[in-house]
């Protein structure tokens, strides 16, 4: 194996075990942290220890592999988001280090520098990843399922606690993005059925609305895509049972329960902060839509979450410019993934990531939102991997 290889090598190794941390080890060690009362784990510190592996092993493969005259216009556009949304940070946060926490100065780089960088340069070795450790991911998805299980039958419940609150957003996004690469792994469609199932029943018993509602409808409009009258026959069926089960459900959950109390009683107290949270969005937005103010709503508000749950967020924090790159990226994509429909198998993982995680940022997510990072990532690795539109993939996968 000659240098150029081992190098390569050594990358798809190194990013694989760091979505590996961070998709499954971080949040079960989160979780049995505040839940099981076990030793700390700094995920920060471990992701920018992987942070630095990465950009030292894939600065010649990357290069050599992305950055060449026949890679699609969106790798590099992606290439700009990133390159844009870190330079304005960099930028920023040392002006930001006398009107705003400590606390805050450090929590958000770390997830909007430390683990976007480390996401998005990781993702990019998604497909490699996925022919040589798509078995590591099946046994970290297993190993969640049945810890989350465990959890749910005890009294504390399907959440962490962090500065005293609950929080479930860290276990369910990380368990709907490792569902999304399993379920690309597998090849028998019985067994992506049931692991479908399974990853849907543990994110509703993770309490995020958003999450299970964006696994669903990601996985079936892919269905719909490649399968039409399959999807419709699902759809069809899964209507059929909650329909004939739904008094159960509310019989069984109670009519207050987070996932079900807005069906019930048309009330709830998140979609009413987060109507709120749009208007004083909306206030900024205006104020700061050309450069952007990076962690604008925590110099307005002294305090971290008085942000828009949508794009408006993102826009917010970076400005014009990385906004419509972003915008260009998601068309990009959009335009690979409908003009390769017969390759939909090889891209399936590509496509149901892009679909979750820009949905997620539309409708729900801010710009801390650190896995819209791992499907760009996986776009520039699937579209370096195939640079020609109409051509099969080579067989090698991106950066393997």
């Amino acid at each position: 194996m000659d240098n150029k290889a081992g190098m390569s090598s050594a990358y798809v190794t190194i990013s694989a075990l760091f979505l590996f941390f961070y998709l499954v080890a971080a949040p079960v060690f989160k979780y049995g942290e505040y839940v099981f009362a076990l030793p700390r784990v700094n995920v920060t510190v471990v992701s920018l220890l992987f942070l630095i592996l990465l950009a030292v092993f894939g600065a010649l493969v990357i290069s050599k592999k992305c950055f060449r005259t026949s890679a699609p216009i969106t790798v590099l556009f992606s290439s700009c988001l990133v390159i844009w949304v870190v330079l304005a940070q960099i930028v920023q946060i040392p002006m930001l280090s006398g009107q705003v926490g400590t606390h805050e100065l450090l929590t958000y780089p770390a997830r909007t520098l430390i683990a976007t960088m480390a996401m998005f340069l990781s993702a990019i070795s998604l497909p490699g990843i996925m022919k040589r450790f798509g078995a590591w991911f099946l046994f970290g998805w297993i190993v969640s399922v049945v810890l989350y299980f465990y959890g749910a039958s005890m009294s504390k419940g399907y959440f962490v606690y962090l500065d005293g609150e609950k929080i479930y957003l860290m276990l369910s996004d990380a368990f709907a993005a490792l569902s999304i690469i399993v379920l690309a792994v597998l090849k028998r469609d019985l067994l992506k059925v049931g692991v479908f199932l399974i990853s849907s029943l543990v994110l509703f018993f993770l309490v995020s609305r958003s999450a299970l509602l964006l696994f669903v409808v990601s996985c079936m409009v892919y269905v719909l895509w490649i399968r039409p009258a399959v999807g419709i026959a699902i759809l069809g069926f899964l209507g059929m049972v909650f329909g004939v089960l739904w008094d159960s459900i509310v019989a069984l959950l109670g009519e207050s329960h987070r996932m079900i109390r807005f069906f019930t009683t048309g009330e709830d107290s998140s979609f009413s902060t987060r109507a709120e949270l749009f208007e004083i969005g909306f206030q900024h937005l205006k104020d700061n839509w050309l450069l952007g103010q990076y962690m604008y709503d925590v110099v307005s508000f002294d305090t971290s979450g008085k942000y828009a749950h949508n794009f408006m967020s993102f826009w917010t924090a970076y400005g014009v410019g990385p906004f419509i790159l972003f915008c260009l990226v998601v068309f990009g994509f959009c335009m690979q993934i409908a003009l390769n429909r017969k390759h939909a198998r090889h891209i399936e993982c590509f496509t149901i990531l892009v679909i979750f995680n820009v949905a997620a940022v539309i409708v729900s997510k801010s710009y801390l939102y650190v896995y819209i990072w791992l499907a760009i990532g996986a776009g520039v690795g699937y579209l370096c991997s195939r640079p020609m539109l109409g051509k099969v993939e080579r067989k090698t996968g991106a950066l393997s």
